[in-house]
């Protein structure tokens, strides 16, 4: 006979408190796991004292250890320790509106046991760094740079300010600095910022490496200068920063600013910098600021160990549109000293990533309500960086929930995003996780859509890509696939740029993406035509044969001649460097990587160049249309002619082969064109949507 459930007995009331609150007295009983094999648990009994000082400005917190209690007896199973210590808050002018503390701590702990001596220092500075934990908790750095923006920006359309001779030189050498990349050859920077572009080059082709990078950020151009113009910003504080300050301050657009360095791997640094901005137009749509090195006696260089580096740069702001501002950077960085030129070199392309920095303050900053286009693509070049909270990631738990985790904390917007859909950041982890799987249908309308459901929608999008041409064709079959996200693309105008950014980032990085169809590209290509020469020379010593391959080799020459020219046509409104360009372009031609190399400039996003006579696409089309129409398909027919004209199949192997490659090129080029063609994003047409729409084996097909 089965017995009735029986409710389990709730565990004993524990026993009242003892009177531990008596006016400013606090008794505290803590016992904390060490997590150390062998270590038994720790108990710590401390008494706590709190005062105020006479004029309520300082409060001073004391605690002690307590030997000996009778409410809190002595457990076999864990070991006292003991610890004194003494916390200081004072009470400091605010900033603005914001209220601001000093927190000073000074603690003394002895673990118990035989615990060494080296182990307990160790211990130390971690137990301090809750002091640091306590600051991030209540933290109000946004809101103090907030009013210190205001004031600024108030300051800088106000400014009617006369520039001195020597100002205006200042300011007139920092602008000298962007011709250095102009008249020079520079190097492209691969960074792991994708939405910066960067270069460095060297004057006369040594020294100390000059450095450039470029990009958009979501603020109006005042906004901008002031993130870089005031440099006791609590946003442009650095952790390796041991000074920064203002020395003097002859006029509001002058400041000759110190700032003294601790480097991890080239100890004590110093930089002595005159700090100029300046409106470089009359309608205020361009800024620039300036840092030139100086010595002064207000700070001497060679002051003990520190050595004296120098940083001349300038940074150029032009207003875009409102809200929006193009930066651009130029550094020449010398540490001093004997430091090798390759790390001083290496610093200074890490360096250039600081202009990224601003454009993520100022986004993480912007509501959902305000966000357009330009964010969503922003948010996306975001969200495929990876962040250091990704190395400490729990259990279960993937980078990539991670990364978007740490994006819905400090991006404004993108948590109100999360207020609205509920499981938008379970979609966003599935789809930048980008894994190559079977895709499911989910028909549930937007405001039905579950988690679950938001998982597998994002992570279909890994298919529609790998069987698209470009990132944008796979998000339009991919947005078409599921009711929910035609629904998000109506009501959201931001989403479709976010997701393809995204799309354009992982196509560049996963193995199954732009590697994938490059190296199909261009390698079907190069087997194509080596088949077809492979076979002109085998034809051109047998007798009888000899005009199948005078043909082979008319039509590989033509093929190769129309490429040429489309290489030419592309390049006829390029005014510098157009020998070395039309040189490079012709060896990827000579060599059959042309197709292949067209694909990597589409599928990666490579914009159309203000030289260049049309976009990457076209180009794309042109060369597999010559491919095509030249080489490919006529070969086939030559080849095919030939063999069945031969009294022996035997020794046509090599043309039977070379019939079957350009049959692959020929049907791999026709799909590529005209899957791309009709399921671009701009056709918005029935047969595009039916295109998209259509099942896998229809898309190989």
């Amino acid at each position: 006979m089965r017995r009735p459930a029986q409710r389990a007995a709730l565990p004993p009331p524990r026993p009242p408190l003892p009177p531990a609150y008596v006016t400013d007295t606090l008794s505290l009983v803590q016992v904390r796991n060490v997590k150390i094999p062998g270590f038994a648990p720790r108990q710590l009994l401390t008494e706590n004292i709190w005062k105020w000082n006479s004029d309520k400005t300082v409060l001073v917190f004391r605690f002690h250890s307590i030997d000996n209690s009778p409410e809190f007896p002595p457990n076999p199973r864990w070991v006292r320790i003991n610890m004194a210590g003494k916390m200081t808050y004072e009470q400091l002018p605010p900033r603005g509106d914001v209220p601001q503390t000093k927190f000073s701590w000074l603690t003394q702990i002895h673990l118990g046991a035989n615990v060494p001596r080296r182990f307990v220092l160790r211990l130390g500075p971690k137990q301090l760094n809750s002091a640091v934990l306590m600051r991030k908790a209540l933290d109000q750095s946004l809101s103090i740079d907030r009013v210190r923006k205001v004031k600024y920006v108030e300051a800088f359309t106000s400014h009617t300010d006369e520039y001195t001779e020597e100002e205006n030189r200042i300011v007139s050498e920092g602008l000298r600095y962007f011709d250095i990349f102009d008249k020079g050859n520079p190097k492209v920077i691969k960074s792991q910022f994708p939405y910066m572009s960067a270069k460095s080059t060297f004057v006369n082709g040594r020294g100390y490496a000059w450095g450039m990078a470029s990009t958009t950020i979501r603020a109006n151009v005042e906004e901008v200068l002031w993130y870089v113009w005031d440099v006791h910003s609590r946003e442009n504080a650095r952790e390796d920063d041991l000074e920064r300050e203002v020395l003097e301050s002859p006029s509001a657009h002058n400041h000759l600013v110190y700032v003294k360095k601790r480097l991890s791997v080239i100890s004590y640094r110093d930089f002595l910098n005159r700090f100029l901005w300046k409106k470089t137009s009359k309608s205020g749509r361009e800024f620039v600021c300036v840092t030139s090195p100086e010595e002064s006696e207000l700070r001497p260089s060679g002051e003990g160990d520190v050595v004296r580096g120098k940083y001349p740069s300038i940074v150029r702001l032009t207003r875009l549109k409102e809200n929006s501002t193009r930066i651009e950077y130029v550094i020449n960085l010398n540490f001093g000293g004997t430091v090798p030129q390759w790390i001083t070199n290496t610093f200074t392309v890490v360096s250039l990533s600081w202009i990224c920095e601003i454009g993520e303050y100022f986004q993480r900053d912007r509501r959902l309500e305000v966000w357009d286009e330009d964010d969503g693509g922003m948010v996306a070049e975001m969200l495929v960086v990876p962040v250091k909270a990704e190395r400490f990631r729990e259990g279960g738990e993937t980078k990539y929930e991670v990364r978007v985790r740490e994006l819905y904390k400090t991006v404004k917007g993108l948590g109100e995003v999360g207020e609205k859909y509920d499981w938008f950041d379970a979609m966003l982890a599935k789809l930048i996780e980008s894994k190559l799987r079977p895709a499911r249908d989910v028909n549930t309308r937007l405001f039905n859509l579950s988690r679950r459901e938001a998982q597998t929608i994002g992570a279909g999008l890994a298919l529609a890509l790998a069987t698209n041409l470009t990132s944008e064709a796979g998000v339009d079959e991919w947005i078409v696939r599921y009711p929910a996200l035609k629904e998000l693309d109506k009501r959201e105008v931001w989403f479709r740029p976010m997701v393809n950014v995204c799309a354009m980032r992982i196509l560049g990085e996963v193995s199954w993406g732009v590697k994938l169809r490059v190296f199909m590209g261009a390698g079907l290509s190069v087997l194509d035509m080596f088949s077809d020469i492979y076979v002109v020379a085998l034809y051109w010593n047998q007798e009888g044969k000899r005009g199948f391959a005078v043909v082979l080799l008319a039509m590989i020459l033509a093929s190769i001649f129309m490429q040429l020219l489309v290489v030419l046509f592309q390049n006829t409104k390029r005014t510098k460097k157009v020998k070395r360009t039309l040189l490079f372009e012709s060896m990827i031609v000579l060599t059959g990587m042309k197709p292949g190399v067209d694909a990597f400039r589409v599928s990666s996003g490579v914009r159309r160049d203000a030289d260049h006579s049309f976009a990457p696409r076209t180009e794309l089309v042109a060369t597999k249309v010559c491919e095509l129409v030249f080489e490919s398909i006529p070969g086939c027919f030559v080849l095919v002619y030939a063999v069945l004209k031969s009294a022996s199949v035997e020794g046509e192997r090599s043309a039977i082969f070379s019939v079957l490659i350009s049959a692959l090129t020929t049907g791999f080029s026709s799909a590529s064109i005209s899957f791309d063609m009709v399921s671009a994003p701009l056709t918005h047409t029935p047969l595009a949507q039916g295109a998209a729409a259509a099942p896998l084996p229809l898309h190989f097909l």
